[in-house]
């Protein structure tokens, strides 16, 4: 029997990366919705906090913990 492996949580003295809940999608919005950060990305602005909500949303469809096909997405 396979067992699920948690997203870990990793700090060090100045970083924090953790999985994302909820109440990040506005946080979320602040820096996707940045034109300056955009172009470094793959992904164009967001306009709209609804975009980062769709993001937010791929995320918990797209992570999973299964040995074997991990796929972790950090805040």
């Amino acid at each position: 029997m396979a067992m699920d492996i948690v997203q870990p949580r990793i700090e060090t003295e100045r970083l924090i990366l953790e999985a994302f809940c909820e109440s990040d999608v506005r946080d979320i919005f602040a820096y996707a919705s940045d034109e300056d950060v955009a172009r470094f990305v793959t992904w164009p602005a967001h306009k709209t906090e609804q975009d980062s909500q769709a993001f937010y949303d791929w995320i918990q469809t797209s992570t999973t913990s299964k040995r074997g096909e991990l796929f972790f997405v950090f805040a």
